[in-house]
């Protein structure tokens, strides 16, 4: 792979950022089922990434970004829900919706490299 680590890796970075900004967020949330499950999300998502470029078989590595990805997508729709529940504003589910979206398209690429040289 390009990365020797995978805190190398761009869409590990992206992943880690958005736990950060999720963070900020919804720090201050009394609803922790919201916050938790949005961090757990944010985090199985990087750590994924993380278990992936560890294993050496490319096969194993596309399933990992898979579930990276899948994590994304339910950050999102959790992401939907806190703004409907008015636990976050919509400037604050737009940037995060962003930050989502760019680590998904990394994540999105990266597998579909990886499946290419296989």
């Amino acid at each position: 792979m390009a990365y020797k680590t995978f805190e190398e890796n761009l869409s590990w970075q992206k992943s880690q950022d958005l736990i950060i900004n999720l963070f900020t967020v919804f720090k201050n949330c009394e609803e922790n089922w919201v916050k938790d499950d949005l961090l757990t999300k944010a985090l199985d998502s990087a750590n994924f990434i993380a278990k992936g470029h560890e294993n050496n078989d490319p096969e194993e590595y596309v399933k990992c970004l898979n579930l990276a990805k899948d994590k994304l997508t339910q950050c999102r729709s959790m992401l939907s829900i806190a703004e409907k529940l008015k636990l976050c504003n919509a400037n604050q589910t737009e940037l995060l919706q962003v930050k989502i979206n760019d680590a998904s398209r990394l994540i999105f690429g990266l597998s579909k490299k990886i499946k290419e040289r296989v």
